[in-house]
């Protein structure tokens, strides 16, 4: 019986699961439009938000940086893009025909970044989501869940956690 080294071994197993993961991408299902892209599944996207503490060279679509601050959290009703710009202590409204901001919430305008624990205020806003009616905003810094009426940007609802 031959015997073979511990490192030629290895590259026989990556040979081997080359070889079966070429045949397996093979057998993907071809996607129109997306010729000369590498990920063919997975869609294009209309906009990419990033910050300069996470750097990107992607081109692509729409993109623009937060300068010095770190979205927490995306939601979008289709008409409208709802960021948590969480070091700020605020959510921004864009419109997502033009992307630029049109509203600004737990801050008086959108210079102001003051955290707060007033119903209109945020800390630290990180999760947020949106059924297009009410946005859903995870406000860490104060423990709570504010909920807003997208109709009138107003808060509706603050729900704290139990007391222990």
């Amino acid at each position: 019986m031959p015997h073979f080294s511990r490192a030629s071994y290895i590259k026989g197993i990556y040979l081997m699961l080359l070889l079966v993961l070429l045949s397996l991408m093979a057998q993907l299902p071809h996607i129109d439009g997306s010729e000369g892209r590498l990920f063919a599944e997975v869609p294009k996207v209309d906009l990419v938000v990033m910050t300069p503490m996470w750097p990107t060279y992607c081109g692509g679509a729409e993109s623009f940086n937060f300068e010095n601050i770190a979205p927490g959290g995306v939601a979008s009703d289709g008409h409208r893009l709802y960021v948590s710009d969480t070091l700020n202590d605020r959510v921004i409204i864009f419109d997502l025909r033009s992307l630029k901001p049109i509203g600004v919430i737990g801050q008086r305008d959108l210079h102001s970044r003051i955290p707060g624990c007033g119903p209109y205020d945020l800390n630290y806003p990180l999760g947020i989501d949106t059924d297009g009616r009410w946005l859903f905003i995870a406000d860490r810094g104060n423990s709570r869940l504010v909920i807003y009426d997208l109709k009138v940007i107003e808060p509706i609802l603050v729900i704290l956690p139990p007391p222990l």
